[in-house]
């Protein structure tokens, strides 16, 4: 198997220098998020500016750079791996909002087949079904063209969030659309901070901040028809399951 940056060079046709090289002078993530979002929308976050920031060759280079520098990286939650395994033989599995997807590669490498990647159909994604295709992991995709227009076509055993809500205008809106593709059951890995990190992080949307109240967001998850049902190693319930 060739090298992350190789993979990288190989789908884009150029160094990996130059897919990243307005990348590297950040000094960390939300650095350079900043930067960016400055750069292409010196204005407010609006419902339509940031789908066009998420869609930017910009953010794409940022997921590229953010791969590389993270490849070495635990990035399977252990609990998610282990209800996977405890529960399922072959699960239909949907990582929603798979950003740079190695969550999803972490469950291919482990024997899981049937996973379905839906995210924003920007640049990262289509080198995810590049290195997918030669890799024959066998990934399906589903892009995600507008708020709220989610077009999955099934329902999935194990639905994965990992750090998402927090970037959508409507959090609520998104949540249920996923219960509602969960079979009975089912689990989600549900993981998120309702942050803006201060204002450095535009996409961490501000006025989702409503949300920071733990009780209050996990009144609104139960809401849905889910209920707890595994904490990680820090006591935080990430795993619900429909009932």
């Amino acid at each position: 198997m060739s090298s992350l940056k190789e993979d990288i060079e190989e789908f884009m046709g150029i160094p990996y220098e130059e897919v990243v090289i307005h990348v590297v002078t950040a000094k960390d993530d939300a650095g350079y998020r900043r930067k960016l979002w400055e750069g292409m929308f010196p204005k407010e976050v609006t419902k339509e500016n940031i789908w066009d920031y998420y869609r930017s060759d910009q953010y794409a280079a940022f997921l590229f750079w953010q791969a590389v520098q993270k490849q070495n990286e635990p990035v399977m939650p252990q609990i998610l791996a282990n209800v996977t395994d405890m529960y399922f033989t072959q699960p239909r599995i949907l990582d929603f909002g798979c950003g740079n997807g190695m969550i999803a590669i972490g469950l291919k490498n482990m024997r899981f087949n049937n996973i379905t990647l839906a995210d924003i159909p920007h640049e990262y994604n289509r080198f995810l079904k590049f290195i997918s295709d030669k890799y024959k992991f066998g990934f399906r995709f589903i892009p995600v063209e507008t708020w709220n227009e989610y077009p999955l076509d099934q329902k999935y055993n194990v639905i994965i969030c990992n750090e998402v809500l927090e970037h959508v205008w409507e959090p609520e809106v998104t949540l249920l659309h996923m219960v509602e593709h969960l079979e009975q059951s089912g689990y989600i890995y549900l993981s998120t901070f309702f942050n803006d990190m201060n204002g450095h992080d535009p996409s961490h949307l501000v006025k989702n901040n409503v949300y920071q109240d733990v009780d209050k967001w996990f009144g609104i998850v139960e809401g849905t028809g889910l209920k707890k049902a595994f904490q990680d190693e820090n006591g935080v319930w990430k795993i619900w399951q429909k009932t």
